[in-house]
């Protein structure tokens, strides 16, 4: 093994997955490709073999990962490019407002689009296909040497249509066509003349229905080229900072996911060689299906979870600690176990360091990794993490842990009600039954009024809430066992038992300055 370094020379990784990557250099590339671990409930091959093509789980899980993974797969397998969609990052909110207010097929629909009110019918699907067969198109024009589909008339015909929307009139970068009440403003080309017969204007308005309509009749016509391009859609996140844009945002994903499907279908039946995969964000699955958006079917036939913990396993060897393990031992040119030995203290707080890190995470890679980052800032020429390390960077760690619950919490809840869920539990007791917080809610509404909105049965949606995303957990002794259990939804135990004690998350504590009495 070579010389012992200092903390601030390791390296750990990035805590957002696609700044592994962000110089695209080989040397970047080689490194994240040799040191990736494929998470224990993902099988690689179904996506290469374009069997499945959506990836759920935790934020932070490492879906982003796994994307850039299977992009590089295909690349070096099979040649192919790759094009990355950010929704969160590229779709800021100026894009995302003017894409909620494109009028769909008619005047009615139009209309209510304009009273910020949205049919439940196909609502965006149209949209987000000519998106995607705009981005086709770009790719292929600005790759002269590349051939997804081969250029023949019926491509030049496809193309014509797409790029026949008025260039004038576009907004937004170009992501979206500019409608005016359900009609789109296009440019007269041998192809619109063909499909729409339009009279003496040299650019004419249609209804952008029967445009879409149109192109889609055109892309099933193509013929597949010698080259492959595969589309990755990441960061579809949900904000309920204004509740008519959560909404709206609820839509556009719920429509994205099902024009991935439909597009893939086409490919496959047709043998085109364009596919598209894409992550959702488990809170994201789940809010959209208590809203009624049914995604689920297409998410559990096409889709994998990523899930880290492993039941029965012990906790020095649970798979997602070698998510920096395999790092270090890759930098370090040692073996895995070394990187424990040499690295890391043989206990901390009384326990082994495997099970310390876990504890104090969410089985996530982004914890484990934005937990040693910390360590690594904190104390940059220490030689390796010692056990006062961490218990100096515990409170710092724990207000970080709050800051990306909240992010879990506002798929659902809104900036003000994520405050007063925070206002609950700051310095309420670690343990704690279902009617400890009736009580607690009690007492804080003189001072708070506005939390009756977790009275009665919505206290029970907050406990269900709280636990789907890990903020507590289920704590209580096994008769049967004869010994203490704990359940948290991120190890496997999906629901939460109502009529055990509750446990606040062992991370948290420190900022919520949680009692245990």
């Amino acid at each position: 093994m070579q010389l012992r370094i200092k903390l601030k020379d390791l390296k750990i990784g990035k805590i957002d997955a696609k700044n592994e990557l962000i110089d695209e250099s080989e040397s970047s590339i080689q490194q994240f490709k040799k040191s990736y671990v494929i998470p224990p409930t993902i099988d690689i091959e179904p996506f290469l073999k374009k069997e499945v093509y959506f990836v759920t789980g935790l934020k932070g899980a490492g879906k982003t990962a796994l994307l850039r993974f299977i992009s590089l797969e295909l690349e070096e397998k099979y040649n192919h490019y790759s094009r990355f969609f950010l929704f969160k990052s590229e779709f800021d909110e100026d894009i995302k407002k003017e894409f909620s207010k494109l009028q769909s097929k008619n005047k009615t629909h139009a209309e209510l689009h304009e009273n910020n009110d949205l049919e439940d019918e196909d609502s965006y699907k149209s949209y987000w296909r000519w998106f995607i067969y705009k981005k086709i198109i770009e790719f292929q024009n600005e790759n002269s040497h590349i051939e997804i589909f081969q250029k023949n008339s019926d491509w030049s015909k496809f193309v014509d249509l797409v790029d026949s929307i008025n260039e004038e009139k576009k907004s937004f970068k170009r992501f979206f066509p500019k409608l005016k009440r359900g009609r789109v403003v296009v440019n007269k080309n041998p192809t619109i003349e063909a499909e729409f017969e339009p009279r003496d204007s040299t650019i004419i308005e249609i209804e952008f229905s029967d445009l879409i309509n149109s192109i889609d009749n055109k892309f099933e016509r193509l013929i597949a080229g010698s080259d492959c391009l595969n589309l990755f859609f990441d960061e579809l996140e949900l904000s309920h900072f204004k509740n008519k844009q959560y909404e709206k945002d609820a839509r556009l994903i719920r429509d994205l996911i099902k024009t991935i499907e439909k597009i893939n279908n086409i490919s496959r039946k047709k043998g085109f060689s364009i596919f598209i995969y894409s992550a959702v964000r488990s809170e994201v699955q789940h809010a959209l299906s208590v809203s009624g958006m049914e995604i689920n079917k297409s998410l559990t036939d096409f889709g994998m979870p990523i899930v880290w913990h492993r039941s029965g396993v012990n906790e020095e060897q649970q798979p997602i600690l070698n998510v920096i393990t395999k790092k270090l031992a890759h930098q370090l040119q040692c073996e895995l176990v070394e990187v424990w030995e040499k690295y890391f203290p043989k206990k901390i707080q009384e326990q082994i360091p495997q099970k310390y890190i876990l504890h104090n995470s969410w089985y996530r890679p982004r914890d484990i990794v934005r937990f040693l980052i910390l360590a690594q800032k904190e104390y940059p020429n220490e030689e390796s993490f010692k056990q006062n390390i961490f218990d100096n960077i515990k409170k710092k760690y724990s207000e970080e842990s709050w800051m990306e619950l909240q992010e879990e919490l506002r798929a659902k809840y809104s900036g003000e009600e994520v405050e007063l869920i925070r206002k609950i539990f700051y310095g309420f007791k670690a343990n704690f039954t279902l009617s400890d917080l009736s009580s607690r809610i009690q007492e804080l509404l003189p001072y708070y009024p506005e939390l009756k909105l977790f009275e009665n049965k919505n206290t029970i949606k907050l406990i269900e809430d709280l636990y789907r995303i890990g903020f507590i957990g289920n704590s209580y002794w096994d008769n049967h066992l004869k010994s203490h259990k704990y359940r948290f939804s991120f190890r496997g135990d999906t629901d939460v038992l109502l009529d055990k004690s509750f446990y606040i998350h062992q991370a948290l504590r420190n900022y919520l300055s949680s009692t245990n009495s």
